[in-house]
Order: C-alpha cells, then sequence, then structure tokens
C-alpha cells in the first residue's frame, strides 16, 4: 500500500502521492490476521499523533486496506463512533477499503461492504478493473469487490462511496521488487493519495490565504469527500451497489477544488 501512494522511484514505481509522508502502524499479524480491539488503539494513537504540535496543523490521511464481516447494526459497531471522532473533531481523512466479498452470498439480505467501511463517516472504497486501457466506457467492477444493498443509495452506507483501481495493481513487495494483486486493499491508498494531494494542494493555498477553510476544516465538513465523489466517472454498466458515485478521477477532483475554493470563486 505504501507503493502506491509514495514509492520515489523505487524499481521503476513512482506512488501517486510521491511528496506524501508515511508513518505506519501495524495492526496484523504475519497472516494477514488482527483484532478490533488492536485497531481500535492503533487508531487512537493516530489522533493523538496528529494532535501533536509538529502536525497539528498538517492535513492527515488515513488507509485502511483491512476489514471484516459487518454484522448486528451501524451504530453498535465499535469503529462507528470513533471513525466519526476523527473526521468531524480532529478533521482526520479516513479512507477504507469496502471488502473482497464479491463471490460471496448476502449475509441477511444486506450488501457485503465490510466494516469498517460500512460505517457513516470516511470514505469506502470498491475496486474497478480497467482492463488495461483508459477509456472509463470499458471499465467494469472487479469481480473481488464488495458491492452494497442494492437497494441502497451511494453516500448513505449501503454502497460502496466511490471506486478506483483495484484489478492487477502494481506495487512494492515487502522483500524488495514490484508485484501485482487485486482487491480492494489495492484500491483504498489510490483514494487515500487522491486525498492527500488534495488536502496538501490546500494546506499551501490556506497557508497563502487564497482558500478560507484549513485543510482540517475541508475534513470536517465533508468537503473533500464532496470533491472526490463529485468528480468521480460514471462507470455506467455497473449500479451503484458496485461503483458508489463511480470511479476516481484525482486530477478531476483537483481543478474542481480550485473552482470551488480558489479565491476567484469566493470572490
Amino acid at each position: 500500500c505504501g507503493g502506491i501512494v509514495a514509492a520515489q522511484g523505487n524499481d521503476g514505481l513512482v506512488g501517486a502521492a510521491p511528496e506524501a509522508s508515511l508513518s505506519g502502524a501495524r495492526v496484523l499479524d504475519d497472516s494477514g490476521r488482527g483484532s478490533t480491539a488492536v485497531i481500535l488503539a492503533a487508531l487512537r494513537r493516530i489522533i493523538e499523533w496528529s494532535e501533536s504540535p509538529e502536525w497539528r496543523d498538517h492535513p492527515v490521511v488515513v488507509n485502511m486496506s483491512l476489514g471484516g464481516t459487518a454484522s448486528g447494526s451501524r451504530s453498535q459497531d465499535p469503529f462507528e463512533p470513533l471513525i466519526r471522532d476523527m473526521e468531524e473533531v480532529h478533521g482526520i481523512m479516513v479512507c477504507m477499503a469496502a471488502g473482497n466479498d464479491g463471490d460471496a452470498p448476502p449475509a441477511g439480505g444486506l450488501g457485503r461492504v465490510a466494516s469498517p467501511a460500512w460505517v457513516t463517516n470516511g470514505l469506502s472504497v470498491a475496486a474497478t478493473d480497467h482492463r488495461g486501457t483508459p477509456d472509463v466506457g470499458d471499465d467494469r467492477s472487479a469481480g473481488v469487490s464488495s458491492p452494497g444493498d442494492p437497494n441502497g443509495a451511494a453516500g448513505q452506507n449501503d454502497n460502496p462511496d466511490i471506486s478506483a483501481a483495484g484489478s492487477n495493481v502494481e506495487s512494492l513487495l515487502v522483500n524488495g521488487g514490484v508485484g501485482r494483486s487485486s482487491g480492494t486493499s489495492f484500491s483504498s491508498p489510490f483514494l487515500a493519495a487522491a486525498s492527500a494531494n488534495l488536502l496538501g494542494g490546500a494546506k499551501q493555498r490556506f497557508d497563502a490565504g487564497q482558500f478560507e477553510l484549513s485543510p482540517r476544516d475541508m475534513v470536517r465538513q465533508r468537503a473533500v469527500h464532496g470533491l472526490l465523489t463529485e468528480s468521480a466517472a460514471d462507470i455506467r454498466s455497473e449500479p451503484r451497489q458496485f461503483d458508489g458515485a463511480g470511479d476516481l478521477r484525482a486530477f478531476d477532483a483537483g481543478q474542481l477544488m480550485l473552482q470551488r475554493f480558489g479565491a476567484s470563486s469566493a470572490a
């Protein structure tokens, strides 16, 4: 995931946000398993770190390329109040993999979006198969990507919020070199990178007096969420339960930010 976000030309790979600073919190073991308690503790530590004097005035984006089966009600999910606090109080952007249960039967008539991706705040991201071409017209939902409730609506957490490349994605391997893999865990860092680029640009303009909102306030007010989802490309062959608002278009989100929050548009 780190390579997708911020690779510096390692083995010929450049990340989608190469100027981003990365910090990691290991919450899963070597087999990819972990506990909710450990993940929650890591998120609380991120909140503490984000409010330190060194980082208090900087944008913070959390990528969560993990998930488990969502059960019970959303209000009872322990991630629900914490991720709400991260966003609404601390202005931390949270990007979450929707899950890879695309081939599993639905549970209780609900969609299959994972926890924590189904929580109210943050953005959940599904996986898109770009089929090796730049043409949106032939894009499809990646087969493994967890769909939402067919009766739900994007933005209501029944469906993924947005989708991003998640099929045959190239990234750095732990022991060196480059490999390819698929799944929403590879889509989520693309969304995190796009968020980091937007918020990094917003900080530069806020510091220069060109933006009225700080990057943290843009997250608190869900302005960044709107930029990303409103600029997404519609995958017309897919219902909203598969791709949410559509496929991520980071450049278009940046252009929309300049139109919406730039000094000239505010005048």
